[in-house]
């Protein structure tokens, strides 16, 4: 969070500053664990590791960058240190990817639903999008996460990633069109939405 007041008295040694600081960011810190381990334990694992280095770093923090870049930055490179042990290749995350307007459906979204049968109906959708996910690299999945997931802009990702603003935007625009191409040609997918919007889109991108 950009201008993050109370960061001095976490240098400080506040102790309930710092108990502030994990409230503000353990949601997005665990969303980003998660969308990169797959899995629940594992991404508790990560936030929890996140979050002791935070504490033993933080006066290392000079506010080149806002507080929530470098958190950022630091889950990242903890989540791939953590695949890395694991021996893991491949990572997904459970949000949806809404190809019309190029946004995820974050999965505690599913409380802003007010039926069950919405509630099912976005869960099922999840689990067909989960399935596509796997086939985006990680550099690709890590920046849809962080733009379409998480919101931040451009320059954040570019700056958390230590990255060119291009090869953000680059990354970003071909997880999406590899994202939508395994969804259109998803036959679940397309049952899903029905036949009515894989031959609407299809026509739109032979015209």
């Amino acid at each position: 969070m950009e201008g993050w007041k109370p960061i001095q008295m976490c240098k400080d040694n506040n102790g309930v500053e710092f108990e502030e600081l994990v409230r503000e960011f353990e949601k997005k810190v665990y969303n980003i664990s998660y969308s990169i381990t797959e899995n629940k334990d594992d991404a508790l694992d990560v936030s929890q590791e996140v979050f002791l280095k935070v504490y033993r770093r933080i006066h290392t923090f000079r506010g080149d960058s806002s507080i929530a870049t470098w958190l950022y930055r630091i889950t990242i490179n903890t989540c791939w240190d953590y695949l890395k042990k694991r021996n893991k290749q491949k990572s997904n995350y459970t949000n949806c990817f809404n190809d019309e307007k190029h946004t995820l459906i974050n999965a505690e979204g599913v409380d802003d639903w007010k039926t069950p049968e919405d509630i099912h109906d976005v869960k099922e959708l999840q689990a067909i999008v989960r399935e596509a996910i796997n086939h985006l690299t990680d550099d690709q999945r890590v920046v849809v996460v962080l733009r379409d997931l998480q919101q931040l802009s451009y320059n954040e990702i570019a700056e958390i990633l230590n990255c060119s603003l291009g090869l953000v935007k680059s990354r970003l625009s071909r997880g999406r069109t590899k994202l939508r191409e395994i969804l259109t040609n998803s036959q679940e997918y397309r049952e899903y939405l029905g036949e009515g919007f894989y031959y609407e889109r299809k026509d739109r991108e032979e015209s």
